[in-house]
């Protein structure tokens, strides 16, 4: 994990051993092909992705010393890290199950490597793209897609999902 700087990004610093945090030290004499799947937090020299055992894991990248490393659940396939929330506390994520086609967005808790929410995604066009952004007051999240009436925001307090008007997200 390297971090680019200077007018033309020519000076380099490794922030973390990109090989140990992924596969783990004893690991390191197995090739394998990863997609790193991986989240900086805009304030705090934190990042977090997920191993290929399914692992989150949570670094502090100017310690280079592990934070947090948990198992979230051997059941789902996929497992894709969206953002930390605003505090830094938590850690946004949603996750794929295949065998019952289900989506879930789900927080855990860095400190205790628990979740603290889970929401079912409703389900999407086998073509659609959609994207997760958190409301700005925090209380719920917004689900973006490209189709007229794939978004909606869900609305945590009132644990429900509310339409949203056309956004006309089509790609050009």
């Amino acid at each position: 994990l390297i971090h680019l700087d200077g007018r033309r990004f020519e000076q380099q610093r490794v922030l973390l051993d990109w090989d140990v945090a992924i596969k783990g030290k004893n690991d390191l004499e197995q090739p394998t092909s990863l997609r790193y799947n991986a989240v900086f937090d805009r304030d705090r020299p934190q990042v977090a992705f997920v191993n290929p055992q399914g692992q989150v894991q949570v670094w502090d990248w100017e310690q280079k010393k592990l934070v947090r490393q948990w198992d979230p659940g051997k059941d789902w396939n996929e497992i894709s890290l969206s953002r930390f929330s605003g505090d830094g506390k938590s850690l946004i994520l949603t996750t794929f199950k295949a065998e019952s086609q289900t989506r879930h967005y789900r927080e855990w808790q860095i400190a205790t490597g628990r979740e603290t929410r889970a929401v079912k995604l409703p389900e999407s066009g086998v073509s659609s793209q959609r994207w997760l952004e958190p409301t700005p007051d925090g209380n719920g999240f917004l689900l973006l897609g490209k189709g007229d009436t794939e978004s909606m925001r869900y609305d945590f307090t009132a644990g429900r999902y509310v339409a949203l008007p056309a956004l006309n997200l089509r790609q050009s």
